[in-house]
C-alpha cells in the first residue's frame, strides 16, 4: 500500500506548483514521483469543484461504509455458522465460510431421511 503524505505536505507541493515551480523540480526537492503530485493536482481540483469525479470526503465515507459491511458480513456468518452448529451438534469452525453452514444443513438432512426409513 502506498505511504500515505500528511495533508499539509500535499498542500505544499500543490502551492509550489501553482506559483510556477516545474512539477518534475518539485517532485526533485520533495523526494516524491511526478505522477504523486500530479495524483495530488487532480484530486485538489476535485475537491474544489472544478473537475469531476469523487471527492476526498466522499472516498473516505465509502471506504468506512465498505469496511462496515465486510465487518456486519464477517460477523453474520460466524453467527449463522455457530447457530448451525450448536443446532446440529457440530463445533465451531475457525473459518468464515459459508460451506460449513450448507454442510451441516445437509448432513441434517441426511440424519433425518435415514433415521425416518428405520
Amino acid at each position: 500500500m502506498p505511504r500515505a503524505y500528511p495533508l499539509e505536505y500535499r498542500r505544499r507541493a500543490i502551492a509550489l506548483v501553482k506559483s510556477g515551480r516545474s512539477v518534475a523540480q518539485t517532485a526533485i526537492d520533495l523526494e516524491i514521483t511526478q505522477a504523486t503530485i500530479y495524483n495530488w493536482i487532480e484530486q485538489d481540483q476535485i475537491d474544489r469543484g472544478e473537475r469531476a469525479g469523487r471527492t476526498t470526503t466522499e472516498s473516505k465515507e465509502l471506504r468506512k461504509r465498505k469496511r462496515a459491511k465486510v465487518i456486519w458480513l464477517a460477523a453474520s456468518t460466524f453467527i449463522t455458522e455457530l447457530v448451525s452448529r450448536w443446532i446440529f451438534g457440530w463445533r465451531v469452525s475457525r473459518t468464515m465460510t459459508v460451506t460449513l453452514v450448507v454442510d451441516a444443513l445437509n448432513m441434517e438432512s441426511w440424519t433425518k431421511r435415514h433415521l425416518t426409513l428405520d
